[in-house]
């Protein structure tokens, strides 16, 4: 039973982090995924036909055969101030490292995607924290994912809004997900009273 629940705790994971950001975004083409030791969010961002290239750092031994697939063996602050400017439409950091905000920005898209895991959903101070670091950085819109998992993820986008997902394309997508679909995909943003009011300093009730 426990390795059950493992796993599929492990696939939840897998699809929020791949196909939340993806789907808010509007044309993904080329994306990043920071540890993915497992390529497990890298399988879920290949399910997409859109994308064109994906960038991915994995062990060697874990690495698989795929033209959408591009490999990278340095550092990720090294990979993306070697990144072309402006050049990535999502990035995508699946653990807690300390990123350096400023690299993302400088090579993401003017309307690319960040989202990267981060403590537990109501761990409001470490929540606050990555919200002032990546405002500090420059990014114009923040929102915390909420879903059942021990941690919990931040999203940001460059400039503008993170916008409504793409609601067709999740309907209509080609690929079947076992927990995501577009009401997961709502629900993820939704914030209890307690948090609207400590990271945005209001309530709209």
């Amino acid at each position: 039973m426990a390795d059950s629940l493992v796993d599929q705790n492990t696939l939840i994971y897998r699809e929020m982090m791949a196909h939340i950001p993806l789907f808010a975004h509007r044309n993904p083409k080329t994306i990043a995924i920071w540890d993915d030791n497992d390529r497990g969010i890298a399988e879920e961002s290949l399910k997409h036909p859109t994308l064109g290239t994906v960038w991915h750092n994995v062990p060697r031994h874990n690495r698989i055969i795929n033209p959408r697939l591009h490999y990278f063996e340095k550092s990720m602050n090294d990979f993306l101030t070697q990144t072309e400017k402006n050049s990535l439409d999502i990035l995508i950091i699946g653990s807690l490292t300390k990123t350096n905000f400023n690299h993302c920005m400088n090579a993401l898209h003017p309307d690319g995607i960040l989202i990267q895991q981060c403590e537990s959903f109501f761990d409001l101070i470490a929540l606050k924290n990555i919200q002032q670091q990546l405002q500090s950085a420059g990014f114009s819109d923040i929102l915390p994912i909420n879903f059942p998992q021990s941690h919990a993820a931040v999203m940001a986008i460059k400039e503008g809004t993170i916008k409504y997902p793409r609601e067709k394309d999740i309907f209509n997508k080609s690929f079947t997900t076992t927990y995501y679909n577009f009401d997961v995909h709502k629900a993820a943003f939704a914030l209890p009273e307690f948090m609207r009011e400590a990271l945005h300093g209001r309530s709209d009730g």
